[in-house]
């Protein structure tokens, strides 16, 4: 099954892909951190059973990007916005696992204290891994004694 540490990874490899000059944060923000950087964090995660057979996953992925310089930071800003408009809403279509796809939906730009929020949601629909079940040819069947 699809974890959600695995799911960060993949995001971080795209974006350190596009971005290779772009620090990505892994520890706690509150413990700091060195400027041009992203932070990645999930938000809003649903998930839910289907039929026993399947994994509903909903979620919101939160991207936060502190620029280079508090003070000239209007045309860094720009640049990752267009980079992760680029990565996330032109293609969209994110590769999680072996054949598991999902696509960044609803892509939300803010700048909010000199730092660029920026957010998806992202629908994941897994199955769950296959169960050994005995074989027809296999089974015992006792009935009335007799088997």
């Amino acid at each position: 099954m699809l974890t959600f540490r695995k799911i960060l990874v993949k995001l971080q490899e795209k974006i350190s892909e596009a971005m290779p000059d772009t620090n990505i944060e892994t520890k706690n923000i509150d413990e700091g951190y060195e400027r041009k950087c992203i932070y990645i964090y999930f938000d809003n995660v649903k998930a839910s059973d289907y039929m026993k057979k399947f994994r509903e996953t909903n979620l919101t992925v939160r991207i936060v990007y502190f620029p280079l310089d508090e003070d000239d930071y209007i045309e860094d800003l720009l640049t990752v916005q267009d980079k992760l408009i680029e990565l996330f809403s032109d293609n969209n279509t994110i590769e999680l696992d072996e054949g598991l796809f999902t696509e960044a939906q609803e892509v939300q730009m803010n700048i909010v204290d000199k730092t660029l929020l920026f957010n998806f949601d992202m629908y994941i629909f897994e199955d769950y891994p296959e169960k050994e079940h005995e074989m027809i040819e296999e089974l015992n069947i006792k009935i009335g004694g007799i088997e």
